[in-house]
């Protein structure tokens, strides 16, 4: 598993259970993909926003009212969270925490759904249980990393609004 709460598994047709779905571990049919306007341009690898492109496309479905199940016996490939280089993985989650803040802010101002919200508040409090959890376990890494993602993260929804250069939503 990619992330704790895919070792926990649960049901996708809800908010926590999206979390599920990082990692790139899903199928999506044609047609829902063609119905929901596939991926958000704005979000992704190669774009300002580098990251939570999944988590939009799986709230649009979720939101569309579309069938989703969960098979933990799925195995997909995927590097892991943090390399060894805490500097590299402090860079990473800064990155991927850009990502997470322009979605909190996609789904906050211009959607006006709650899902915004609930992602705004747990990206704001899970790096700081992160450390404290890091403290607890002896991974001193997570003292460079969750800052990092924190900062990320507040910075990804603080400057998304006001960005000149923002495309249209699908």
């Amino acid at each position: 598993p990619y992330t704790l709460r895919q070792k926990l598994g649960g049901r996708l047709d809800t908010f926590l259970g999206s979390k599920l779905l990082y990692g790139a571990n899903f199928a999506v049919r044609a047609e829902t993909f063609s119905r929901i306007h596939g991926y958000d341009t704005r979000l992704g690898p190669g774009t300002r926003w580098p990251s939570s492109e999944e988590a939009d496309l799986c709230w649009r479905i979720i939101t569309h009212g579309v069938a989703c199940r969960y098979d933990s016996s799925v195995a997909i490939l995927h590097p892991p969270m943090h390399g060894a280089d805490t500097r590299v993985a402090a860079r990473k989650a800064r990155l991927y925490g850009l990502g997470k803040g322009a979605l909190a802010a996609i789904w906050l101002f211009e959607k006006h759904h709650r899902y915004g919200l609930f992602e705004y508040l747990e990206m704001t409090v899970l790096p700081v249980v992160n450390i404290l959890r890091g403290v607890l376990r002896g991974d001193f890494r997570q003292l460079r990393i969750q800052p990092a993602q924190w900062w990320g993260r507040q910075v990804g929804f603080w400057t998304y609004p006001f960005r000149r250069d923002r495309a249209t939503a699908p």
